[in-house]
């Protein structure tokens, strides 16, 4: 028998199964999602039966791409059931990319170097705390183009209310 405990009886016999960690992972990552709702509605809401759902959640099986494509539809985090990576850690990775791309771009100049470091540092500090609506505005707009980003900023600085007046 595996350290896991799990066995598996055929005509010959019982022998044991070793469950992948990651299988094992990504059943207790389901369970999180599924939070407080019964294994049945859980399972209706995705369009699976009771039993593939619990072998979800033991880790004896793992979603195929087309449930997973049809999960993200339903707004489930996708990427969190598969890999652990909530929609905040992956914005501030985004943020951190940028911060890091935009650094390589200043040229010696350390006065703007620390412009631009302030105003990464106040963006990863309200990333941090934002609602959904402000995440997922974050999470479009550094998905597009460089080109895209900057209409987007000059847009902005035109709709934006002068910061000089109250």
């Amino acid at each position: 028998m595996f350290p896991n405990g799990n066995a598996v009886n055929t005509r010959s016999g019982t022998f044991s199964v070793a469950i992948p960690e990651h299988h094992r992972q990504m059943g207790e990552r389901i369970r999180q999602v599924r939070a407080d709702m019964s294994q049945v509605d859980f399972a209706k809401r995705l369009g699976i039966g009771r039993t593939t759902l619990i072998r979800y959640e033991a880790g004896e099986r793992t979603p195929d791409a087309a449930a997973l494509a049809a999960w993200a539809g339903l707004g489930l985090d996708v990427d969190y059931i598969v890999t652990g990576t909530t929609k905040k850690l992956r914005g501030r990775l985004n943020a951190i990319k940028a911060a890091t791309e935009m650094a390589a771009l200043v040229t010696g100049d350390k006065a703007e170097f620390g412009r631009l470091q302030t105003a990464f540092f106040e963006t990863l500090v309200s990333a941090y705390d934002a609602d959904e609506e402000t995440q997922q505005l974050l999470d479009d707009y550094l998905s597009c183009a460089p080109e895209d980003q900057s209409q987007i900023r000059g847009l902005a600085a035109r709709l934006a209310p002068n910061k000089g007046t109250k």
